[in-house]
């Protein structure tokens, strides 16, 4: 799905989510899209622009993400057909969060075009190891997020769906 504007909203604690977000956003300005980064917390919800593609950025944290994340995305208005991306951070494992997080959106309307977890460095790791590894980290997570912006952009990218794994997690 071709899109010529997207805002996206983000959530970040620890910077790389917010580090992810920049990389998507200089990848569709490249190509010409209008984009704008707007932190979840300082947006209601409500109020989103559905004039052209959404993206959710957050981190992924023990499963899920932080109440903040959720609630931004359980209030969002129902639309008809405005395209939606997830950019989820996570320093392991996210199991059902993609497929949780598609049901929901389609319910409400949107249209989810690409989802993608990338792995970015923990913030549960001793200091002495995160030195000698997280740059590493970080270049592939920014290169895997390049990847993703440039597949949103071509209509390659995809969501992935695995209904049993999130409707056992979850309770759905």
């Amino acid at each position: 799905m071709k899109f010529d504007k997207a805002n996206i909203y983000y959530f970040s604690g620890t910077g790389n989510t917010l580090i992810a977000s920049r990389v998507v956003k200089d990848v569709f300005k490249k190509n010409g899209v209008k984009v704008k980064l707007i932190k979840m917390e300082k947006e209601d919800p409500k109020n989103v622009d559905l004039s052209g593609a959404i993206g959710l950025a957050f981190p992924i944290a023990v499963f899920t993400s932080y109440p903040l994340v959720m609630d931004f995305i359980n209030k969002l208005p129902n639309t008809q057909g405005t395209p939606v991306f997830m950019l989820a951070t996570m320093g392991g494992l996210a199991l059902g969060m993609k497929s949780y997080l598609k049901e929901a959106l389609i319910k409400k309307g949107y249209v989810p075009i690409g989802a993608k977890q990338i792995i970015m460095p923990d913030n549960f790791t001793p200091a002495p190891e995160k030195d000698k590894k997280n740059p590493k980290i970080v270049d592939k997570g920014i290169l895997s997020t390049q990847e993703f912006a440039e597949q949103l952009l071509s209509g390659k990218a995809n969501w992935g769906y695995f209904p049993i794994l999130h409707k056992f997690i979850y309770g759905l």
